[in-house]
Protein backbone atom coordinates (compact mmCIF):
# COMPACT_ATOMS: atom_id res chain seq x y z
CA UNK A 1 0.00 0.00 0.00
CA UNK A 2 1.47 2.97 -0.49
CA UNK A 3 0.56 6.99 -0.01
CA UNK A 4 1.12 9.77 -2.03
CA UNK A 5 1.95 13.16 0.03
CA UNK A 6 2.77 16.45 -0.29
CA UNK A 7 6.72 16.92 -0.48
CA UNK A 8 6.78 18.47 2.89
CA UNK A 9 4.44 15.97 4.66
CA UNK A 10 6.66 13.46 3.09
CA UNK A 11 9.67 15.03 4.41
CA UNK A 12 8.46 15.45 8.02
CA UNK A 13 7.84 11.57 7.96
CA UNK A 14 10.53 11.08 7.05
CA UNK A 15 12.82 12.94 9.34
CA UNK A 16 10.54 11.54 12.43
CA UNK A 17 11.06 7.99 11.25
CA UNK A 18 15.17 8.70 11.00
CA UNK A 19 14.53 10.18 14.40
CA UNK A 20 13.08 6.99 15.87
CA UNK A 21 15.58 4.92 14.52
CA UNK A 22 18.78 7.43 15.60
CA UNK A 23 17.08 7.04 19.33
CA UNK A 24 16.91 3.44 19.02
CA UNK A 25 20.24 2.65 17.62
CA UNK A 26 22.27 5.27 20.65
CA UNK A 27 20.25 3.93 23.49
CA UNK A 28 20.76 0.14 21.82
CA UNK A 29 17.96 -0.88 24.28
CA UNK A 30 15.03 -2.38 22.12
CA UNK A 31 13.26 -4.52 24.99
CA UNK A 32 14.31 -4.94 28.31
CA UNK A 33 12.98 -6.98 31.86
CA UNK A 34 11.73 -4.99 34.20
CA UNK A 35 8.28 -5.04 37.18
CA UNK A 36 5.37 -3.80 36.94
CA UNK A 37 4.25 -0.78 39.95
CA UNK A 38 6.61 0.83 42.79
CA UNK A 39 7.52 0.04 45.61
CA UNK A 40 4.78 1.79 47.50
CA UNK A 41 2.30 -0.65 45.50
CA UNK A 42 0.98 2.20 43.10
CA UNK A 43 0.66 1.17 39.14
CA UNK A 44 -0.17 4.45 37.26
CA UNK A 45 1.17 7.72 38.00
CA UNK A 46 -1.11 9.93 39.91
CA UNK A 47 -3.30 12.17 37.42
CA UNK A 48 -2.08 10.47 34.56
CA UNK A 49 -3.37 6.55 34.37
CA UNK A 50 -1.86 6.05 30.91
CA UNK A 51 1.37 6.67 32.36
CA UNK A 52 3.11 2.79 34.12
CA UNK A 53 5.57 2.85 36.91
CA UNK A 54 7.97 0.01 36.35
CA UNK A 55 11.57 -0.92 38.00
CA UNK A 56 14.37 -2.46 36.96
CA UNK A 57 16.36 -5.04 38.38
CA UNK A 58 20.11 -3.51 39.82
CA UNK A 59 21.39 -6.40 41.72
CA UNK A 60 20.48 -8.84 44.54
CA UNK A 61 19.64 -8.11 48.19
CA UNK A 62 21.86 -9.99 50.81
CA UNK A 63 18.48 -13.12 51.34
CA UNK A 64 19.15 -13.45 47.49
CA UNK A 65 16.43 -11.60 46.22
CA UNK A 66 16.51 -9.50 43.52
CA UNK A 67 16.87 -5.79 44.13
CA UNK A 68 15.23 -3.27 41.92
CA UNK A 69 15.92 0.54 41.56
CA UNK A 70 13.82 3.14 41.75
CA UNK A 71 10.37 3.77 39.85
CA UNK A 72 9.95 5.44 36.79
CA UNK A 73 7.02 6.74 34.01
CA UNK A 74 6.39 4.39 30.82
CA UNK A 75 3.69 4.69 28.70
CA UNK A 76 0.91 2.19 29.85
CA UNK A 77 1.45 -0.42 27.46
CA UNK A 78 0.01 -2.30 24.74
CA UNK A 79 -3.38 -4.89 24.25
CA UNK A 80 -6.20 -6.05 26.92
CA UNK A 81 -6.67 -7.77 29.57
CA UNK A 82 -3.25 -8.08 30.59
CA UNK A 83 -2.29 -8.66 34.37
CA UNK A 84 -2.15 -5.20 36.58
CA UNK A 85 -0.66 -6.75 39.88
CA UNK A 86 2.27 -5.00 40.89
CA UNK A 87 5.50 -7.31 40.90
CA UNK A 88 4.04 -8.19 37.42
CA UNK A 89 7.06 -9.10 34.94
CA UNK A 90 6.69 -6.92 31.58
CA UNK A 91 8.70 -5.92 29.05
CA UNK A 92 9.11 -2.07 28.22
CA UNK A 93 10.95 -1.02 25.50
CA UNK A 94 10.97 2.38 22.63
CA UNK A 95 7.76 2.77 21.43
CA UNK A 96 7.14 4.27 17.54
CA UNK A 97 7.43 7.95 18.68
CA UNK A 98 10.57 7.20 20.81
CA UNK A 99 8.73 6.86 23.92
CA UNK A 100 9.74 4.25 26.61
CA UNK A 101 6.50 2.02 27.06
CA UNK A 102 5.44 -1.57 28.13
CA UNK A 103 5.57 -3.62 24.98
CA UNK A 104 3.90 -6.60 26.54
CA UNK A 105 4.11 -8.79 29.97
CA UNK A 106 7.22 -10.83 30.11
CA UNK A 107 5.89 -14.84 29.78
CA UNK A 108 8.91 -16.25 30.41
CA UNK A 109 8.98 -14.65 33.86
CA UNK A 110 4.85 -15.88 34.35
CA UNK A 111 5.61 -19.31 33.54
CA UNK A 112 9.12 -19.23 36.45
CA UNK A 113 6.39 -17.72 38.69
CA UNK A 114 4.32 -20.62 38.33
CA UNK A 115 1.31 -17.86 36.70
CA UNK A 116 -0.54 -19.40 33.73
CA UNK A 117 0.11 -16.37 30.99
CA UNK A 118 -2.53 -17.84 28.61
CA UNK A 119 -5.50 -16.46 31.56
CA UNK A 120 -3.65 -12.48 30.93
CA UNK A 121 -5.27 -12.59 27.14
CA UNK A 122 -9.15 -13.91 26.48
CA UNK A 123 -8.99 -11.97 22.84
CA UNK A 124 -6.39 -14.86 21.53
CA UNK A 125 -7.09 -18.11 21.30
CA UNK A 126 -3.31 -18.98 21.61
CA UNK A 127 -2.45 -16.81 24.12
CA UNK A 128 0.99 -17.17 23.22
CA UNK A 129 1.91 -13.48 23.77
CA UNK A 130 0.31 -11.44 26.33
CA UNK A 131 -0.02 -7.23 25.53
CA UNK A 132 -0.66 -4.93 28.75
CA UNK A 133 -4.03 -3.04 28.21
CA UNK A 134 -4.69 0.89 27.43
CA UNK A 135 -2.24 0.63 24.19
CA UNK A 136 -1.62 3.39 21.76
CA UNK A 137 -0.96 0.36 19.33
CA UNK A 138 -0.96 2.73 16.16
CA UNK A 139 -0.18 6.01 15.30
CA UNK A 140 -3.17 7.62 13.52
CA UNK A 141 -3.01 11.29 12.34
CA UNK A 142 -6.00 13.22 11.13
CA UNK A 143 -5.67 14.63 7.41
CA UNK A 144 -8.09 17.12 7.25
CA UNK A 145 -6.35 21.02 6.53
CA UNK A 146 -8.66 23.79 5.63
CA UNK A 147 -7.58 23.90 2.05
CA UNK A 148 -8.36 20.08 2.05
CA UNK A 149 -11.50 19.69 3.86
CA UNK A 150 -11.55 15.54 5.02
CA UNK A 151 -12.98 13.25 7.49
CA UNK A 152 -9.89 10.68 6.29
CA UNK A 153 -7.70 9.46 9.43
CA UNK A 154 -4.01 7.92 8.13
CA UNK A 155 -3.16 4.91 10.63
CA UNK A 156 0.99 4.52 10.38
CA UNK A 157 2.14 0.91 9.73
CA UNK A 158 3.05 -1.11 13.03
CA UNK A 159 3.92 -4.09 14.34
CA UNK A 160 1.07 -6.32 16.14
CA UNK A 161 0.06 -9.70 16.73
CA UNK A 162 -2.68 -11.61 14.99
CA UNK A 163 -5.37 -14.15 16.51
CA UNK A 164 -2.91 -16.93 16.09
CA UNK A 165 -0.29 -14.99 18.80
CA UNK A 166 2.07 -14.53 15.15
CA UNK A 167 4.07 -11.44 15.19
CA UNK A 168 3.03 -9.56 12.63
CA UNK A 169 2.70 -6.12 10.75
CA UNK A 170 0.14 -3.72 9.84
CA UNK A 171 1.01 -2.40 6.61
CA UNK A 172 -1.16 0.75 7.57
CA UNK A 173 -4.33 2.89 5.51
CA UNK A 174 -6.82 5.26 5.24
CA UNK A 175 -10.45 4.91 7.30
CA UNK A 176 -12.68 7.63 5.93
CA UNK A 177 -14.83 9.04 9.06
CA UNK A 178 -17.24 11.08 6.54
CA UNK A 179 -19.80 7.97 7.16
CA UNK A 180 -20.13 8.11 10.31
CA UNK A 181 -20.92 12.01 11.09
CA UNK A 182 -24.37 11.65 12.33
CA UNK A 183 -27.35 13.43 10.93
CA UNK A 184 -29.68 15.94 12.95
CA UNK A 185 -32.40 14.19 15.33
CA UNK A 186 -35.46 14.10 14.12
CA UNK A 187 -36.15 17.15 16.05
CA UNK A 188 -33.82 19.35 14.55
CA UNK A 189 -31.09 18.99 17.46
CA UNK A 190 -27.49 18.43 16.61
CA UNK A 191 -26.43 15.02 17.02
CA UNK A 192 -22.57 14.52 18.09
CA UNK A 193 -20.95 11.00 18.67
CA UNK A 194 -16.99 9.42 19.69
CA UNK A 195 -15.43 7.26 17.16
CA UNK A 196 -13.34 4.92 18.00
CA UNK A 197 -10.81 3.97 15.18
CA UNK A 198 -9.82 -0.32 14.94
CA UNK A 199 -7.53 -2.44 13.38
CA UNK A 200 -9.90 -5.60 13.53
CA UNK A 201 -8.82 -9.07 14.16
CA UNK A 202 -8.52 -9.22 10.08
CA UNK A 203 -6.00 -6.99 9.65
CA UNK A 204 -8.58 -3.83 8.16
CA UNK A 205 -9.31 -0.50 10.13
CA UNK A 206 -12.89 -0.11 11.01
CA UNK A 207 -14.57 2.39 13.53
CA UNK A 208 -17.31 1.98 15.97
CA UNK A 209 -19.11 4.99 17.08
CA UNK A 210 -21.73 5.96 19.98
CA UNK A 211 -24.13 8.72 19.36
CA UNK A 212 -25.17 11.37 21.59
CA UNK A 213 -27.60 13.80 21.23
CA UNK A 214 -26.68 18.01 21.90
CA UNK A 215 -30.16 19.31 23.68
CA UNK A 216 -29.39 22.82 25.97
CA UNK A 217 -25.71 22.50 25.98
CA UNK A 218 -25.69 18.64 27.49
CA UNK A 219 -25.04 15.56 25.62
CA UNK A 220 -27.05 12.65 26.41
CA UNK A 221 -25.73 9.64 24.68
CA UNK A 222 -28.06 6.92 23.06
CA UNK A 223 -25.53 3.85 24.49
CA UNK A 224 -23.14 3.94 26.97
CA UNK A 225 -19.45 4.98 25.03
CA UNK A 226 -17.64 2.26 27.29
CA UNK A 227 -20.67 -0.45 26.17
CA UNK A 228 -20.50 0.52 22.97
CA UNK A 229 -16.82 0.06 22.18
CA UNK A 230 -16.92 -3.17 24.31
CA UNK A 231 -19.09 -4.61 21.51
CA UNK A 232 -16.39 -3.82 18.56
CA UNK A 233 -15.16 -6.68 16.33
CA UNK A 234 -13.43 -9.72 18.92
CA UNK A 235 -9.63 -8.57 19.04
CA UNK A 236 -9.71 -5.11 17.55
CA UNK A 237 -7.08 -2.76 18.57
CA UNK A 238 -7.59 0.66 19.09
CA UNK A 239 -6.20 3.86 18.12
CA UNK A 240 -7.93 7.00 18.15
CA UNK A 241 -11.13 8.43 19.57
CA UNK A 242 -12.39 11.43 17.55
CA UNK A 243 -15.25 13.67 18.62
CA UNK A 244 -17.80 13.98 15.56
CA UNK A 245 -21.01 16.08 15.05
CA UNK A 246 -23.80 16.95 12.61
CA UNK A 247 -22.51 19.10 9.93
CA UNK A 248 -18.77 18.34 10.73
CA UNK A 249 -16.57 18.53 7.09
CA UNK A 250 -13.05 18.66 8.86
CA UNK A 251 -11.03 15.84 10.47
CA UNK A 252 -8.35 17.72 12.51
CA UNK A 253 -6.36 16.75 15.53
CA UNK A 254 -8.64 19.36 17.49
CA UNK A 255 -11.29 16.50 17.11
CA UNK A 256 -9.10 14.15 19.01
CA UNK A 257 -11.10 12.52 22.04
CA UNK A 258 -8.24 11.02 23.29
CA UNK A 259 -6.51 7.62 22.49
CA UNK A 260 -7.88 3.62 23.44
CA UNK A 261 -8.45 4.22 27.24
CA UNK A 262 -11.25 1.93 28.61
CA UNK A 263 -12.25 4.99 30.93
CA UNK A 264 -13.44 6.94 28.79
CA UNK A 265 -17.05 7.90 29.50
CA UNK A 266 -20.35 10.10 28.69
CA UNK A 267 -21.22 12.88 30.74
CA UNK A 268 -23.65 11.41 33.50
CA UNK A 269 -24.52 14.24 35.56
CA UNK A 270 -27.68 16.55 33.53
CA UNK A 271 -26.94 20.38 33.89
CA UNK A 272 -28.78 23.06 31.94
CA UNK A 273 -27.00 25.70 31.18
CA UNK A 274 -29.58 27.84 28.72
CA UNK A 275 -32.59 27.72 30.70
CA UNK A 276 -35.09 30.87 30.12
CA UNK A 277 -36.78 29.96 33.58
CA UNK A 278 -36.05 28.57 37.12
CA UNK A 279 -35.99 24.87 37.87
CA UNK A 280 -39.23 23.20 38.90
CA UNK A 281 -39.93 20.25 41.22
CA UNK A 282 -40.18 18.30 37.60
CA UNK A 283 -36.33 19.14 37.06
CA UNK A 284 -35.37 15.17 38.86
CA UNK A 285 -33.71 12.78 39.04
CA UNK A 286 -36.20 11.51 35.51
CA UNK A 287 -34.17 14.19 33.63
CA UNK A 288 -30.74 13.03 35.01
CA UNK A 289 -31.12 16.07 37.17
CA UNK A 290 -28.92 14.93 40.16
CA UNK A 291 -27.45 16.57 43.53
CA UNK A 292 -25.30 18.92 42.59
CA UNK A 293 -26.75 20.01 38.45
CA UNK A 294 -26.30 23.61 37.20
CA UNK A 295 -29.13 25.28 35.92
CA UNK A 296 -28.59 28.56 34.26
CA UNK A 297 -31.42 31.00 33.80
CA UNK A 298 -29.89 33.15 31.07
CA UNK A 299 -32.92 35.57 30.82
CA UNK A 300 -33.09 36.35 34.62
CA UNK A 301 -29.21 36.46 34.85
CA UNK A 302 -29.70 33.37 37.74
CA UNK A 303 -28.18 30.23 38.95
CA UNK A 304 -29.53 27.37 40.74
CA UNK A 305 -28.08 23.81 42.43
CA UNK A 306 -29.76 20.89 42.67
CA UNK A 307 -29.85 20.03 46.74
CA UNK A 308 -32.54 17.00 45.86
CA UNK A 309 -33.56 15.28 42.99
CA UNK A 310 -35.87 13.26 44.07
CA UNK A 311 -38.49 12.39 41.62
CA UNK A 312 -41.89 15.27 41.19
CA UNK A 313 -40.11 16.66 44.15
CA UNK A 314 -36.51 18.62 43.50
CA UNK A 315 -35.08 20.93 45.49
CA UNK A 316 -33.30 23.69 43.50
CA UNK A 317 -31.24 26.27 45.16
CA UNK A 318 -30.59 29.85 43.96
CA UNK A 319 -26.58 30.48 44.09
CA UNK A 320 -25.96 33.87 45.62
CA UNK A 321 -23.21 34.89 47.54
CA UNK A 322 -25.63 38.74 49.11
CA UNK A 323 -28.46 40.22 48.71
CA UNK A 324 -26.65 42.16 45.60
CA UNK A 325 -29.00 43.54 43.41
CA UNK A 326 -30.87 46.43 44.69
CA UNK A 327 -33.82 47.98 42.84
CA UNK A 328 -35.43 51.32 44.10
CA UNK A 329 -39.32 52.17 42.81
CA UNK A 330 -41.87 54.83 44.00
CA UNK A 331 -45.87 55.20 43.90
CA UNK A 332 -45.35 55.70 39.48
CA UNK A 333 -44.32 52.14 39.64
CA UNK A 334 -47.28 50.84 41.56
CA UNK A 335 -48.51 47.84 41.22
CA UNK A 336 -44.88 46.66 40.79
CA UNK A 337 -44.62 42.75 40.01
CA UNK A 338 -41.41 42.19 41.78
CA UNK A 339 -38.58 40.46 39.25
CA UNK A 340 -36.46 37.09 40.08
CA UNK A 341 -33.55 39.96 40.64
CA UNK A 342 -34.97 42.42 43.09
CA UNK A 343 -32.65 40.64 45.88
CA UNK A 344 -33.37 44.16 47.95
CA UNK A 345 -36.34 46.45 47.12
CA UNK A 346 -36.44 49.76 48.26
CA UNK A 347 -40.16 51.43 48.15
CA UNK A 348 -40.82 54.90 48.65
CA UNK A 349 -43.90 55.41 49.59
CA UNK A 350 -43.34 59.49 49.93
CA UNK A 351 -45.74 60.42 47.54
CA UNK A 352 -48.46 57.35 47.95
CA UNK A 353 -49.32 54.44 48.52
CA UNK A 354 -47.44 51.22 47.12
CA UNK A 355 -48.50 47.33 46.15
CA UNK A 356 -46.14 44.80 45.31
CA UNK A 357 -46.79 42.25 43.92
CA UNK A 358 -44.35 38.80 44.18
CA UNK A 359 -43.78 36.72 41.40
CA UNK A 360 -45.07 32.87 41.71
CA UNK A 361 -42.50 31.04 44.11
CA UNK A 362 -40.04 28.94 43.78
CA UNK A 363 -37.96 26.73 46.19
CA UNK A 364 -34.85 28.82 47.22
CA UNK A 365 -36.04 32.25 46.48
CA UNK A 366 -35.26 34.88 48.69
CA UNK A 367 -36.39 38.90 48.74
CA UNK A 368 -36.22 41.88 51.61
CA UNK A 369 -38.73 44.11 50.92
CA UNK A 370 -38.23 47.83 52.99
CA UNK A 371 -40.49 50.32 52.97
CA UNK A 372 -38.59 53.70 52.90
CA UNK A 373 -41.50 56.29 52.39
CA UNK A 374 -44.42 57.48 54.87
CA UNK A 375 -47.00 55.63 53.48
CA UNK A 376 -48.04 51.88 53.39
CA UNK A 377 -46.43 49.39 51.51
CA UNK A 378 -48.83 46.42 50.45
CA UNK A 379 -46.75 42.98 49.96
CA UNK A 380 -49.08 40.64 48.00
CA UNK A 381 -48.15 37.06 47.19
CA UNK A 382 -49.17 35.12 44.49
CA UNK A 383 -52.51 33.59 43.96
CA UNK A 384 -53.03 31.31 47.00
CA UNK A 385 -49.62 30.82 48.51
CA UNK A 386 -49.03 32.19 51.94
CA UNK A 387 -46.97 34.97 53.03
CA UNK A 388 -45.95 34.68 57.00
CA UNK A 389 -48.49 31.98 57.73
CA UNK A 390 -51.06 34.85 57.52
CA UNK A 391 -53.19 32.35 55.03
CA UNK A 392 -53.83 31.77 51.06
CA UNK A 393 -53.27 34.76 49.38
CA UNK A 394 -53.61 37.31 52.33
CA UNK A 395 -51.00 40.19 51.59
CA UNK A 396 -49.26 42.00 54.45
CA UNK A 397 -48.86 45.92 54.94
CA UNK A 398 -46.03 47.62 55.87
CA UNK A 399 -45.68 50.88 57.53
CA UNK A 400 -42.51 53.46 57.26
CA UNK A 401 -39.38 51.61 58.33
CA UNK A 402 -40.77 48.09 58.29
CA UNK A 403 -39.33 45.11 56.05
CA UNK A 404 -39.99 41.80 55.44
CA UNK A 405 -37.07 39.68 54.85
CA UNK A 406 -38.47 36.44 53.03
CA UNK A 407 -37.56 33.00 51.54
CA UNK A 408 -39.70 31.02 49.68
CA UNK A 409 -40.91 26.95 50.56
CA UNK A 410 -41.75 24.83 48.59
CA UNK A 411 -42.57 22.17 51.27
CA UNK A 412 -44.74 25.09 52.79
CA UNK A 413 -46.05 26.13 49.91
CA UNK A 414 -45.50 30.01 50.57
CA UNK A 415 -43.01 32.53 51.79
CA UNK A 416 -41.69 32.51 55.46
Amino acid sequence: MTFDFDPRTASNLAREARQRRKYRDVVQLNAIQAILGDENGAISVPGEPHNYLVRIANGENSDGSTQYGRAFPVLSGAGYMGSEKVGTPVIIGIAHDGEWAILSTDRTALVEMGQNPRAENVNSPYRKFTYMRNADLFYALPMGTQQTQTMEVRVAPSPCIDDSGVHTTFVGGLLDLAGDVPAADGDGNSQHLISAVFVNSSGVLESKTSTATLIDNELTWAVDVVEAFGNRTARALSVRYYRLFTGHVLLTKADEFGDGRPWITGPTRRNNFAATTAPTVNDDIDLRYEVGSKWYDVTNDLIYTCIDSTADNAIWRRMTTALAETTLIDDGDSPYTILPTDDVLYCNTDGGTITANLPAGTGGQHFKIINTGTNTLTVDPNGTEELYGAGAGVAQTLIKGENIDIHYSSGLGGWW
